[in-house]
């Protein structure tokens, strides 16, 4: 019977559902790749995909304010 993998210590959740909140997320980043705690071939993947979910927060951001224009325009027709 094989043995499952030790479980490694989980690092602390860090919602991402903001742009504020992947601000924090990519200096934290930066800080430990500064440190040695993170290799740089790492932190750059990861920070590309911090900084493309920030896009798609912008993004999904907007969509909501243009719907929202385009409902207050039709009720004002």
């Amino acid at each position: 019977m094989p043995v499952p993998p030790t479980p490694t210590k989980r690092e602390k959740f860090i919602p991402l559902s903001t742009l504020d909140d992947v601000k924090v997320e990519l200096a934290r980043l930066y800080r430990q790749t500064k440190a040695g705690k993170v290799a740089t071939t790492d932190a750059s993947r990861l920070a590309f995909i911090l900084n493309s979910l920030g896009r798609v927060i912008v993004d999904a951001d907007l969509e909501q304010r243009i719907a929202a224009l385009e409902q207050s325009t039709d009720e004002g027709e």
